[in-house]
């Protein structure tokens, strides 16, 4: 029982009734049946995302490439296989159909084991993702910083935001910002309205005033998140969204677009857009502690350090993540305390990129499990 809006298997949502053109329970007819991987446990590396150019530092250890991975196509295995008892995972697919979903996908040993799509939702397309991105972004700072573009967390953003060196604002560092502890000023509407309307987002969002001290208090901000555009952009020399496709959608195999503004500058804070399938490939990358195959696409102690408690504030979040386990947890709209963990039924070491609407890439380490749920939320014109 992940969530109310879960539901797994074919179209009809029945694991045990796969059309007579499938050769699986959950191969969908237009798949190529040589895609399916029939269990092997070593992957075969020609099918491994090539390397993208200037591999980044690392630190860590080298990555084997032992494994399943998923190559231009995941592999697929039935459920029992891989310990789900098929009636309650049943029980749970039915839920989608009440709760506006879009699609979901399971992933358990680098396997699909299930996925759902609603009428109408083919498996290859793009859902909008809303604050899912945010843990996309977390994840191309962290790529930075492996590459040494950035040089730590301690660092001050006023170092590529110049017009934060003339105030309060100069105390802010690259942790604040991704711990949600700036201390700028927040405003709900101006947030989640004002900033989704704006032409240029990132003007808009250094533009923020300093009313506390940073690290003082946990405000959930996408003007915070969205500064950090500024700084990527900065710190690298490119547009993020150029940063992540050469240095994390390319080397995953993901086809995925940011939101942008007029400006094309991307949304960092929201609408990284893929399919279900392919943002499962993003949280399989996190599973496996940054690598891919043979590639290490971002260090494991940028992982480590990503999805642990950020601040006391509310240690129900990591670094643009949130996690399970950790309390106190607090609201992402009013800030107050929850009274329990972000998802007190699963894991402690469970964490997740968590969007309006329910959307989510859940990562429960503990169970070498990974899911992916997109739901229908807010058209983009919310005038």
């Amino acid at each position: 029982d992940l969530n109310p809006s879960t539901r797994f298997g074919d179209e009809a949502g029945h694991l045990d009734k796969p059309p007579a053109a499938q050769t699986h329970p959950l191969q969908r007819p237009h798949q190529d049946a040589a895609a399916i991987d029939a269990g092997a446990d070593t992957p075969d590396t020609s099918e491994v995302a090539p390397a993208q150019p200037d591999p980044a530092p690392t630190g860590d250890l080298t990555c084997s490439g032992k494994g399943v991975w998923p190559g231009a196509s995941w592999s697929f295995k039935a459920p029992d296989e891989l310990g789900f008892d098929p009636t309650k995972l049943q029980d749970t697919l039915d839920q989608n159909a009440k709760h506006q979903t879009q699609c979901v996908v399971v992933v358990r040993g680098g396997h699909i084991v299930a996925e759902w799509y609603a009428p109408g939702v083919a498996p290859t397309q793009a859902q909008k993702s809303w604050s899912v991105a945010k843990s996309y972004a977390s994840t191309l700072v962290g790529i930075a910083v492996d590459r040494g573009e950035i040089p730590n967390l301690d660092a001050k953003a006023a170092d590529w935001i110049p017009s934060w060196k003339g105030d309060g604002r100069a105390s802010i560092s690259l942790r604040h910002l991704l711990s949600m502890s700036s201390g700028l000023a927040f405003d709900l509407t101006a947030d989640n309205v004002g900033m989704v309307l704006a032409k240029d987002m990132t003007a808009k969002a250094i533009k923020s005033p300093l009313v506390k001290a940073p690290g003082s208090a946990w405000e959930y901000s996408n003007h915070t998140v969205q500064s950090m555009e500024a700084v990527l952009r900065d710190a690298t020399g490119m547009n993020p969204e150029t940063y992540a496709q050469l240095h994390l959608f390319g080397p995953l195999g993901m086809k995925a677009d940011w939101a942008e503004d007029k400006n094309a500058q991307p949304a960092l804070y929201m609408n990284v857009k893929a399919s279900c399938r392919d943002h499962a490939r993003f949280g399989y990358l996190m599973l496996k502690r940054g690598c891919w195959g043979t590639k290490r696409v971002i260090s494991e102690s940028w992982i480590n350090e990503a999805t642990k408690p950020s601040t006391s504030h509310n240690k129900g979040y990591g670094l643009w993540w949130w996690l399970s386990g950790g309390m106190p947890t607090l609201d992402s709209v009013d800030f107050h305390d929850k009274g329990q963990s972000l998802h007190p039924f699963a894991p402690n070491d469970a964490f997740c990129a968590v969007g309006l609407g329910s959307q989510f890439i859940e990562v429960v380490p503990s169970l070498d499990l990974v899911v992916v749920r997109m739901g229908i939320a807010p058209p983009d014109d919310i005038k």
